[in-house]
């Protein structure tokens, strides 16, 4: 059932995953990510969540990630995603409230009380005019502090159990799943050199655990997941 569900979802995963087939992950940074549904019961239950946004206009996107952040487990849940290409910053701060506005107890007349909850969205250092563009729509947009922190947050992803919700989530499990080390065109050998570029989700998923990324031991434990 598993099969046929990721056959019918993605074609090439299930060609590497089932039948063996070499279709481009042989660099393949990310090898520990289980792509699944996450359900709406499973997010009624999350308490740990972390946004992370990457700036762009075009041809590059904004790109948002929305994330749990489970510790015990050394889990990453990623299952909302936001972007677009020439997403002014007003309009980006609209969709993100939409994204962490839900219902959080009942109303005096009975009714399910609608909430934004204003949690810290950690952004691209690179863009400080659109973060306080964002501050002033009311997000709590601040920087995500990447300098020269890039292979450390990606060895991070790279540590975590990650599970990505293709539906809520396809240009993030695009990128993932064609995500590979920079290869030697001469040699065929991968350098192990994390590439530039298709990288937006991943990115902003970066800055989201940028703060975990930076304590001690954030991915000391890598493979004991």
């Amino acid at each position: 059932n598993d099969a046929n569900a990721l056959k019918e979802a993605d074609e090439q995963a299930y060609c590497h995953e089932y039948l063996g087939e070499p279709v481009g992950y042989g660099g393949q940074i990310f090898d520990r990510v289980e792509f699944r549904e996450i359900t709406d019961e499973e997010i009624a239950t999350f308490e740990r969540l972390h946004a992370g946004q990457d700036f762009g206009w075009f041809p590059d996107p904004w790109a948002f990630t929305l994330s749990e952040w489970q510790p015990g487990q050394h889990a990453i849940l990623t299952f909302r995603e936001l972007g677009g290409n020439k997403v002014l910053p007003n309009k980006a701060a609209e969709q993100i409230k939409t994204a962490l506005t839900w219902n959080d107890g009942i109303t005096a007349e009975g009714e399910a009380k609608q909430v934004y909850h204003g949690i810290q969205v950690l952004s691209d250092d690179a863009s400080p005019d659109q973060i306080q563009a964002q501050r002033d729509e009311g997000i709590n947009a601040k920087s995500a502090g990447k300098g020269n922190r890039r292979d450390m947050s990606y060895r991070f992803l790279q540590s975590v159990k990650w599970v990505i919700d293709p539906t809520r989530c396809p240009n993030l499990a695009r990128e993932v799943r064609e995500a590979e080390f920079e290869q030697d065109s001469s040699t065929g050998e991968y350098s192990g050199d994390y590439p530039d570029g298709n990288d937006h989700w991943i990115d902003a998923t970066r800055y989201a655990f940028m703060d975990v990324v930076t304590r001690r031991g954030a991915y000391k434990h890598a493979g004991k997941a």
